[in-house]
């Protein structure tokens, strides 16, 4: 009876109860029927709340049975989040739902429901979710606002359950749920939401292990279909089992259609045997493995050479299952290989071609040769060969022309190849030419009797990367010549260019030589010319020779009445011309020993400090007040052995011109220093400088800068310095900037 019955029935004994006449049994009666009524509500309670207690225990399991199949299904991590998600706010009128997953120090939401206004990212480091992520433990807030971590990011949310989710022992995220005034959250929901976390976090862990090995599985075809070399995997009875992508590219073939078929099926039937034979060794156990070439079948018909490298493959019982291995396309390397044979066997033609020229002196041998090895590297039916002469095609051999009626082919050839852009081209970048169907060329044929050639060559007779001659081959069959017989005929012709090369050279050295003896008898002129400049440099006298002359006379009449100061400038004068013209004549004889007999050093042991001074100071006295020359040594350089004479005659001159080109009471450096096993001698002057583009020409003789204007010189000091520096086995620079002066150096072994 339910309790509308037991209600009907209270109701109706009440009204029976009133009816009793006597007050205190009615009254008992009466108080005996509220009991049962309230034990009739306190029982509908019960029953009302057990039954709410089974309803939610059967939507929990509905939940966790959407969560595990959400879990079997899908495989992608946000799509089990969403299911789970959308469930939960479905399944309990959760309003707020969300699940946020780490990213760097952040929650990052992955799903929601019911937010208006969406937090993208939550910040680890605070908040609920913070200490959630940070302790691992699931929190339950009854009242939010009780707790100071709460950020109310949302308003009016009154509770709060923030359960972390788990992977491999570690936090990565968190399932949260919010509800508004009046619905509290309870230890129900939190014991709901605990359970339900554990099949989220397996599904985050499942999702991430297909992640990683649906990669992995990528990666690995994508090695495999990568890889330019097919591997291949057959069974016991020699049918193909596994093809990568690269034997479609490869044959042609499909790999299904491919798999199930045996390789003899795509073996050239010479190679069938081959493909047996290797087989077999491994079959029989005699090898684990072996490697050979074969021909293989193409879709379109063809054959491709392949190497193939087998070996046995076992199962886990060691038992034999079938083969495996690798098949490369060697097309590219069998044509090298037979490429390089033709090779070398033009290489014996070339080196049969230059043994032919050994002896041969004359041109026209020489491309009597070519000819005859031209029709061994390259199939023709006419041909001959053109000589450039200025800039005109010159027949110099034809041979197959005549013979088909082309008795003029000479001279129309001549005609024809001085006005085709084809023979400029050949001619004038060395390149050859192929016209693989001359009825695309119709100016090329520059005669009816022509019209059997179908295709024609063009190459360069070429010396120094200069053409020189044109090859020309004519075939009746198009597309005859290839671009490797082009190049051979190129090879034949580049050898014969440089026996070509090698007459012209011999013309050239002949010409060369009689121009030598021409320059060499220009310069015996010279010389016999500079032999007598002497003659001419005595007039370089004349103003020394008036110098000496007026201070004589100064001297001589008015001795008496000059003063000693004015006397010892006139003596000055007479003694600095004079050594001038002694360093004249020196210089002269010198130069001109060395433009005929020739110099030679005569070295003696000297104090070279004690020798330099000495110069220094004779210089000095020449110079008079007004230069000061400054010496100083430093260094062991007492036991040199040079040549007193021509050392003497170095340094004369370098201080005599710094002398002479620096201005009144200029400095003159003279440096000496120990260096190694040598000496290094500087002078340094203040004076006019050398202009610099002048610098290269001043140790040559007679030769002076140009802005020395009336300072007197003959030109041949330098030029007897270098000499005379060389003669020791050293060597001489020059520095010098305009205005400012000039530096000598010289560099020489201590002893010679």
């Amino acid at each position: 009876m339910d309790s509308r019955h037991w209600n009907t029935a209270l109701e109706r004994l009440s009204d029976s109860i009133r009816q009793v006449s006597e007050e205190p049994l009615r009254a008992a009666m009466m108080a005996q029927v509220d009991a049962l009524r309230r034990e009739l509500v306190s029982s509908e309670a019960l029953e009302a709340s057990l039954y709410r207690e089974i309803e939610r225990q059967a939507q929990e399991l509905v939940l966790l049975e959407v969560a595990r199949g959400a879990l079997a299904r899908q495989r992608d991590v946000r799509e089990v989040i969403k299911t789970i998600v959308e469930s939960t706010a479905e399944s309990f009128g959760y309003v707020l739902v969300s699940i946020y997953l780490i990213e760097g120090d952040s929650l990052a939401l992955q799903h929601q429901i019911g937010y208006d206004q969406v937090v993208e990212q939550i910040p680890i480091s605070g908040g609920v979710s913070g200490r959630v992520v940070r302790s691992g433990q699931p929190i339950l807030l009854e009242d939010v606002h009780a707790d100071a971590d709460f950020l109310e990011a949302v308003p009016g949310i009154a509770s709060e359950i923030c359960v972390p989710l788990h992977d491999e022992g570690k936090v990565v995220g968190i399932l949260n749920v919010e509800t508004f005034a009046p619905q509290r959250l309870m230890d129900q929901d939190l014991r709901l939401l605990i359970a339900l976390s554990e099949h989220v976090s397996l599904a985050i862990q499942r999702a991430r292990l297909f992640s990683t090995i649906q990669q992995s599985h990528e990666a690995y075809q994508m090695l495999v279909g990568s890889i330019g070399e097919v591997i291949y995997q057959t069974r016991m009875d020699g049918t193909l089992s596994f093809l990568n992508p690269a034997w479609k590219r490869i044959t042609g073939f499909d790999v299904e259609e491919s798999l199930g078929k045996s390789v003899i099926v795509f073996s050239h039937p010479d190679d069938a045997d081959r493909v047996f034979r290797n087989r077999r060794l491994i079959m029989s156990r005699q090898r684990d493995s072996v490697m050979y070439h074969t021909r293989l079948r193409t879709k379109n018909g063809s054959f491709v050479w392949v190497e193939i490298n087998a070996y046995a493959i076992f199962d886990e019982r060691g038992a034999l299952v079938g083969t495996a291995g690798t098949l490369t396309d060697i097309s590219d390397r069998r044509r090298a290989e037979e490429h390089a044979q033709n090779q070398l066997m033009f290489a014996d033609t070339l080196r049969d071609l230059a043994a032919s020229f050994t002896d041969i002196v004359e041109m026209p041998a020489v491309l009597e040769q070519v000819a005859v090895h031209v029709t061994q590297v390259a199939p023709f039916d006419a041909g001959c060969i053109l000589m450039i002469e200025d800039e005109q095609f010159r027949a110099v051999w034809g041979s197959g022309y005549a013979e088909r009626g082309f008795g003029g082919w000479r001279t129309a050839f001549e005609v024809s190849l001085s006005r085709l852009s084809q023979h400029e081209e050949v001619a004038r970048w060395g390149k050859p030419v192929i016209l693989p169907d001359l009825a695309q060329y119709p100016d090329v044929m520059g005669s009816a009797t022509l019209d059997w050639v179908q295709s024609r060559l063009y190459v360069p007779i070429r010396t120094r990367r200069v053409a020189m001659g044109i090859i020309v081959l004519d075939s009746a069959l198009a597309n005859a010549f290839a671009m490797d017989e082009a190049e051979r005929v190129l090879a034949i012709a580049d050898l014969a260019s440089a026996v070509i090369g090698s007459l012209i050279d011999r013309q050239r050295r002949l010409q060369i030589e009689k121009d030598l003896r021409q320059a060499l008898e220009r310069e015996q002129a010279l010389a016999e010319v500079r032999s007598q400049i002497g003659v001419t440099i005595s007039h370089e006298f004349r103003t020394p020779l008036a110098v000496i002359q007026s201070s004589a006379e100064m001297l001589e009449r008015y001795e008496g009445k000059l003063e000693s100061g004015r006397r010892a400038d006139l003596f000055g004068n007479i003694r600095r011309q004079i050594g001038y013209m002694a360093q004249m004549i020196e210089n002269l004889m010198l130069i001109s020993q060395a433009d005929t007999s020739g110099l030679a050093a005569k070295p003696r042991t000297l104090d070279l400090v004690e020798f330099c001074e000495t110069v220094a100071q004779d210089m000095q006295r020449l110079a008079g007040e007004h230069h000061t020359i400054a010496f100083s040594h430093r260094g062991s350089l007492e036991s040199a052995r040079l040549d007193p004479y021509l050392l003497r005659r170095i340094l004369v001159n370098l201080l005599g011109n710094a002398i002479k080109y620096s201005p009144r009471a200029g400095k003159v450096l003279f440096e000496l220093a120990a260096e190694d096993d040598g000496v290094v001698i500087t002078v340094s002057d203040q004076g006019i400088g050398i202009p610099p583009e002048e610098m290269d020409a001043i140790f040559e003789t007679f030769r002076r800068a140009s802005n020395a204007g009336m300072i007197p010189g003959s030109g041949i000091g330098l030029a007897l310095v270098k000499r005379a520096v060389e003669l020791h086995g050293g060597t001489i620079f020059v520095t010098s900037r305009l205005g400012e002066g000039t530096t000598f150096t010289i560099r020489m072994p201590l002893r010679i």
